[in-house]
């Protein structure tokens, strides 16, 4: 069985290359600090966690089978955009402004 990998996939860049995975670094960012404590849950239940674009990158290094993806899309987001097109499955969108 494959392992199953969560992607974060958010347009803002401050959000992406996993950095916003560290609880230190997303302190900064009123409402993100649920991602440092999915990242654990995803971890201790033998799933991956990443930002949308090192997934990406990891899909093109043959590391991360598309089909083996789930997208958490923060709003609109071109990485989101392009897992799907790849074969990821949608998970949900997040939207933080009312």
């Amino acid at each position: 069985m494959a392992k199953t990998v969560y992607a974060y996939c958010s347009y803002i860049e401050d959000f992406q290359q996993n950095k916003i995975l560290s609880a230190d670094y997303c302190r900064r960012y009123p409402g993100q600090n649920w991602l440092p404590h999915f990242d654990y849950l995803a971890r201790t239940n033998g799933a991956d966690f990443m930002t949308g674009d090192v997934c990406l990158g990891r899909i093109e290094q043959k590391n991360v089978a598309a089909e083996d993806v789930i997208v958490i899309a923060d709003l609109h987001s071109s990485f989101a955009d392009n897992l799907v097109a790849q074969g990821a499955q949608r998970g949900g969108v997040i939207c933080y402004e009312s």
